[in-house]
């Protein structure tokens, strides 16, 4: 953490990246550089949000130019040195570097800080973090040390010696943390889960197991609902180990990834159904059972839709534990109570309100209407699903589903029996058999008037939109375009084309200009398509074809319900509604070359892919990375966003 009074610019960006606005940074970071193009702090914070955006190559380009800058005096005749002793300078290519050397011999160093040094030092790390290249470490190494001397504080001790060990340097690293240890105490940490965590690092440089052990565990008690930073600690030491530090077991056992749990269940028997399934007098000793499967699993992180019934009560003895609770509702939350709670009566309403309160988070599928339709619910589990499993592959866990499960409800859409058929591991699957519990309370079931498979629909009917992936993309470079290139441009797009034959066809295709419209019904089939268009742009040199520049492919794409059809006056296949208008928004916002993902696709993305892999985190053809909360284009609001891309292959 940096600590220092900042301009007006450098406090309005840093507070826009701290709260996930990306883009938000990048504007006013544009801004301020307009006005102080020679600001460093501006510089490299530029280079941060390039990182925090996803793409190194810019944040690279923006800090390649200044590592020299950043060089010491001695640094730079120890490269002289070596650049002059090698034969046939002009041969080797390093002419110029000794010609650029010389020149700056007479100058002194950039005048930098050490603010500037720890976030030059930053960026370095996180770039080897990203790509490992050991110049990057050996550079983000140099710098920390550099910092430490300008500024010899306990953080920067702590920096030092943790960047020396990543880099082999274990007496070095020694050396700093002996200061760090020397010139911190508990009483002077303003984060007391950082304060235990630096010791318990420190401890182990200097070999002191038995400390480092005590301040793991105090890191652990103290940062119980801290995931993230667990998680990150956890982490790191994996690196330090990597580097030959030996870690004990202890340690890590203090620092256990958190449990994630999932649930569906039935909701109460509505009074107008003539349903005997689940009455109130059974309330009780559901909730108890699902607690006591809460306990045994441990669970600290939940997430679940909010129905009247077992949901409810799910969420209910979770916040019991103190335990963080995520909603995900269908539907925007007035709409959900008057179609899914407000049925029930006011008793589950005031439970439902209170527990929309006491949650840590309520994320919305969709804002569009119920419009009492299953195809939505059906949406809304697989999101819970891959949302669950996301937040777990972040926290290096693996979650569980709890269900509590009727046999005599079939698996109709947006059901708990469709739940359990979607999840596929057995292995991580705890069950509440409702009919155990009907048994024991001595309540014999009764579907008045109904079959069983009609007690599911009876609480909505198959509605008529269809749960899409969409991707909307745009060619930059083309408004540069004079018509004279505008034929060699068709030609560049036909090449394009031919290499996505060879995938699934999807349900539409629309283009207008230079912009690209396509549905498919599989997110799994549209990410594939959205890899391959991007590599096609990315390998496909726009120059060999004829026109002036270099094309490059922005990419957005979205999962939800929509609207699909044949449109009457084309006679072509049609797909609109309020999920196509936000698919829309995302491309705007997408880096030239990348492909921006809206957490509901990637959710829905890593629920399609589970049925694929053979266990949780195995088997996934793609990257994706959380970039944020990021302003959608034209004032659409906000969107949590996943940079996408295709996982490397083994070779």
């Amino acid at each position: 953490m940096i600590h220092q009074t900042l301009t007006d610019p450098e406090t309005a960006i840093r507070s826009a990246l701290a709260d996930g606005h990306c883009f938000q940074a990048h504007d006013l970071c544009v801004q301020a550089l307009a006005e102080q193009p020679d600001n460093l702090h501006l510089r490299l914070l530029a280079a941060l949000i390039a990182l925090r955006a996803g793409d190194v190559s810019d944040a690279k380009a923006i800090v390649e130019p200044l590592a020299l800058e950043f060089e010491s005096t001695e640094s730079r005749v120890l490269r002289l040195s070596t650049l002059l002793g090698i034969e046939a300078l002009a041969a080797s290519g390093a002419a110029q570097e000794v010609a650029t050397l010389l020149s700056r011999l007479s100058m002194p160093a950039l005048a930098v800080n050490a603010i500037s040094l720890d976030l030059m030092s930053q960026i370095c790390l996180e770039v080897w973090r990203r790509m490992r290249q050991p110049n990057d470490l050996k550079r983000a190494t140099g710098l920390a040390s550099r910092a430490f001397e300008m500024e010899r504080t306990p953080q920067r001790a702590y920096a030092a010696a943790v960047l020396a060990q990543l880099s082999g340097q274990p007496e070095e690293a020694t050396t700093f943390a002996a200061y760090a240890v020397g010139s911190e105490s508990p009483d002077q940490a303003e984060d007391p889960f950082a304060h235990y965590s630096r010791m318990g690092v420190l401890a182990l440089l200097q070999s002191d197991q038995d400390a480092s052990i005590y301040a793991f565990s105090s890191a652990g008690k103290i940062g119980k609902n801290q995931f993230a930073l667990r998680v990150a600690l956890r982490r790191e030491l994996t690196e330090m180990a990597d580097s030959g530090l030996q870690i004990p077991a202890q340690a890590l056992a203090a620092l256990t990834p958190p449990v994630v749990v999932l649930f569906s269940g039935p909701g109460v028997d509505l009074v107008s159904s003539g349903i005997r399934c689940f009455p109130a007098e059974m309330e009780g000793l559901v909730a108890a059972k699902i607690s006591e499967h809460l306990e045994t699993l441990g669970a600290e992180i939940s997430y679940s839709c909010a129905d009247p019934g077992c949901n409810l009560m799910f969420i209910e003895a979770m916040l019991q534990r103190d335990a963080e609770v995520n909603i995900v509702l269908p539907c925007a939350v007035e709409d959900f109570i008057e179609n899914r709670v407000r049925p029930s009566g006011s008793r589950w309403e005031k439970r439902f309100r209170s527990a929309l309160k006491l949650a840590h988070s309520v994320t919305l599928t969709t804002t569009d209407p119920l419009l009492n339709d299953q195809t939505v619910l059906e949406h809304n589990s697989h999101i819970i699903d891959g949302t669950a499993r996301l937040r777990a592959r972040s926290l290096d866990c693996h979650p569980y589903l709890l269900a509590v499960w009727d046999f005599n409800l079939p698996p109709t859409p947006g059901s708990t029996t469709s739940f359990i058929d979607h999840w596929g591991d057995p292995s991580r699957l705890r069950m509440i058999d409702l009919d155990d519990c009907r048994n024991e309370a001595g309540i014999t079931p009764f579907f008045t008037g109904l079959a069983s498979a009609e007690v599911a629909i009876s609480v909505g009917h198959q509605g008529h939109r269809t749960v899409c992936s969409m991707l909307f993309a745009d060619v930059v470079g083309y408004s540069k375009l004079r018509e004279v290139d505008l034929p060699a441009f068709w030609t560049y797009m036909t090449a394009v084309t031919e290499r996505m034959q060879s995938l699934p066809t999807p349900l539409m295709v629309e283009s207008w200009g230079d912009a690209l419209y396509i549905v498919h019904k599989s997110s799994r089939d549209m990410a594939r398509y959205a890899t391959e268009l991007s590599n096609a742009f990315a390998q496909l040199d726009s120059r060999s074809f004829g026109m002036p520049g270099v094309l490059k492919v922005r990419i957005g794409l979205h999962t939800g319900p929509i609207f699909f059809g044949t449109n009457p006056l084309t006679g072509r296949p049609t797909a609109y509604g309020g999920q196509v208008n936000r698919a829309a928004r995302i491309e705007p916002i997408a880096k030239p070359g990348m492909i921006y993902a809206s957490e509901q696709f990637v959710a829905a993305l890593v629920s399609e892919e589970s049925l694929y892999a053979d266990e949780m985190g195995t088997g996934s053809a793609f990257l994706y990375e959380y970039l944020g909360t990021l302003e959608l284009a034209k004032n659409y609001g906000q969107q949590a966003i996943y940079l996408l891309s295709a996982a490397p292959t083994s070779k």
